[in-house]
């Protein structure tokens, strides 16, 4: 009869251990995640300052740009290292009623863009920066940012596929739309 109750005891131990190994897991991976979650917050922030600081710099090295063609390139070529896409590309509006492809820095957008293109039509009546709709001929730009001039719009800049999956953050997508004015109004004193 003795025995009987020893061999509950150890079943009874035996459950309660693997509770404890349980709860001591839970823990172990609870703590874990907080140091994982700790670090790419970190990251990110590191990351969208540099971001930041990087649209700053081209913002006073398109102030040094006198030749017209150079700044145009420039610009989509900065964009893409400091954002870490591919692709963005410049649009001026040209003599029809089209939108060139002036600068590139590659991608698959097209050289000219209807001014009757979904996204330019939302671009000139709103003036903020938004994202192509699936009937736009620039789609593929996961942001397009206006050129505008007193009430005109000028240009676009579609932005370039990222590189990674981490997306823009506002105060990044502002900063661009504040550059694209600078822009608007840099090219057309060169």
């Amino acid at each position: 009869a003795f025995d009987h109750y020893l061999a509950e005891d150890r079943r009874s131990l035996g459950f309660a251990g693997a509770v404890g190994v349980a709860i001591a897991l839970a823990v172990v991976l609870r703590l874990f995640q907080t140091r994982i979650e700790s670090a790419l917050t970190a990251r990110f922030a590191r990351t969208a300052a540099t971001r930041q600081q990087g649209l700053s710099d081209l913002g006073r090295e398109l102030g040094l740009i006198t030749e017209r063609v150079a700044l145009q390139q420039h610009l989509v070529e900065r964009l893409d290292q400091i954002l870490e896409t591919t692709g963005t590309t410049l649009y001026l509006r040209g003599t029809d009623e089209s939108y060139v492809r002036v600068a590139t820095a590659g991608g698959a957008l097209p050289g000219l863009v209807s001014e009757n293109d979904s996204a330019l039509v939302s671009l000139r009546l709103k003036h903020q920066p938004t994202a192509p709709d699936e009937r736009s001929a620039l789609h593929v730009a996961p942001q397009l940012w206006p050129l505008a001039l007193r009430g005109q719009l000028v240009g676009v800049i579609a932005g370039g596929t990222r590189n990674h999956a981490e997306s823009l953050d506002p105060a990044e997508v502002i900063a661009i739309a504040a550059l694209a004015d600078r822009v608007a109004t840099t090219l057309v004193i060169l």
